[in-house]
C-alpha cells in the first residue's frame, strides 16, 4: 500500500487519501507451501513472485490436482469444478 501511494500520491492527491487495494495473495504468508514457492521462485528469477506468478502457479496446481483426481470420463472442466476445494 505504501508503495502505491508512494508512485500514485503525487498524481492522485486528496482523490486517493483512503484508498484500498486488494490483493489475491498474501504477500506475508508463512505456510511451508508459500514459503517453498516463493523460495524456489526466487532461485530461479532472481525476484519475489508478484500477482501474475502467484495466480499462474495457483491455476496450474488446481488443474494437476484436479487431473489427478479425476474419475474417468470427467472433463477437465468437470473434474475441476468437483473435486475442489483447492488449498492456494
Amino acid at each position: 500500500m505504501a508503495r502505491l501511494l508512494a508512485v500514485c500520491g503525487g498524481l492522485g492527491g486528496q482523490a486517493i487519501e483512503g484508498l484500498l487495494v486488494a490483493q489475491m495473495h498474501d504477500r506475508a504468508d508463512t505456510s511451508p507451501r508459500y514459503l517453498r514457492f516463493h523460495a524456489d521462485f526466487v532461485a530461479r528469477f532472481g525476484r519475489a513472485p508478484g500477482y501474475h506468478a502467484v495466480a499462474a502457479h495457483d491455476a496450474v496446481t488446481v488443474l494437476a490436482d484436479a487431473l489427478v483426481r479425476r474419475k474417468p470420463g470427467e472433463t477437465p472442466r468437470q473434474a475441476v469444478l468437483q473435486h475442489g476445494p483447492y488449498q492456494g
